[in-house]
C-alpha cells in the first residue's frame, strides 16, 4: 500500500469498517465534475465510498426526463442496495459527479466474500441505509406540500446537515428533488430573501431567520 493510501486508510479510519484482506484489494478513484460513476440499467461492478465530493444520483423517464432523487456528499455509501440483491445486480439510476470527487471502489466479488459476513461492515451499511431512508421519507412526505413548504423543507434539511451557511446545488437539480419548476423555486427563494429570512451570498445561502424553516 502506497503511503498515499495509508494516509487515506488513517484519515478515514477506514480499518474500522473493512477487513484488512477489503484494503489491500480495493482501488482509489478520481472522478471529474461530470463525469458519470454508474449508468442506469448497467450492470453495477464496484461499491464506493464517496471520501470526498458530491455525486448526483438521478433516473431518466420513459420520456426522457431526469429525475434527480438525491445528491451524495460526505462520508457515504453508493451502490449497497444492490449488493444485497442475488442475482446480477443492475443499477437503477444514474451517478454523476457533480464537482471532483474522490472515491474507493470495491469491487463486487469481495464485497460478497470478505464484507457481509463482517458486523462492523454491516453497521456502516445499516448507518447509511438509514440515513437515506430518512432523507427518502421526508422527501416523500414534502410531496404533497405547497411550493413555499417543500422550498422551507429543504432549506431546513440541509441546515440540519451544514448549518447556517448552505451550498446551493444547480437550481435545476434542486426543483427536480422538489417536484418543481426552476420559476417555482426561484421565486420562492426570492419571497424567502425578501422577508429577510435568507441571504445569498456567492453560491451559498446564509439562513438569518431559523425560526421561519422550523415552522409547522
Amino acid at each position: 500500500m502506497s503511503s498515499k493510501f495509508d494516509f487515506i486508510v488513517n484519515q478515514y479510519d477506514l480499518r474500522e469498517i473493512l477487513p484488512d484482506k477489503v484494503i489491500e484489494l480495493m482501488q482509489l478513484h478520481h472522478k471529474k465534475k461530470g463525469e458519470i460513476l454508474i449508468r442506469q440499467s448497467e450492470s453495477l461492478e464496484c461499491l464506493y465510498i464517496l471520501l470526498n465530493g458530491k455525486l448526483k444520483v438521478s433516473s431518466y423517464s420513459a420520456q426522457g426526463e431526469e429525475m434527480v432523487f438525491w445528491i451524495e456528499s460526505g462520508f457515504s455509501l453508493v451502490g449497497e442496495i444492490e449488493v444485497f440483491i442475488s442475482e446480477k445486480e443492475y443499477s437503477s439510476v444514474n451517478v454523476t459527479a457533480i464537482v471532483d470527487s474522490v472515491l474507493i471502489a470495491i469491487p463486487e466479488n469481495l464485497v460478497k466474500h470478505y464484507c457481509l459476513a463482517e458486523p462492523k461492515f454491516l453497521r456502516f451499511i445499516c448507518k447509511n441505509l438509514s440515513k437515506k431512508l430518512v432523507n427518502a421519507s421526508a422527501i416523500r412526505q414534502a410531496g404533497s406540500l405547497s411550493a413555499r413548504d417543500k422550498v422551507k423543507h429543504y432549506i431546513m434539511i440541509k441546515q440540519q446537515a451544514e448549518g447556517d451557511s448552505i451550498k446551493l446545488e444547480k437550481r435545476s437539480m434542486i426543483a427536480s428533488m422538489l417536484a418543481l419548476s426552476v420559476r417555482q423555486l426561484n421565486r420562492e427563494l426570492s419571497k424567502f430573501q425578501e422577508s429577510g429570512a435568507i441571504k445569498f451570498k456567492n453560491k451559498q445561502i446564509e439562513i438569518l431567520q431559523l425560526d421561519v424553516f422550523n415552522e409547522s
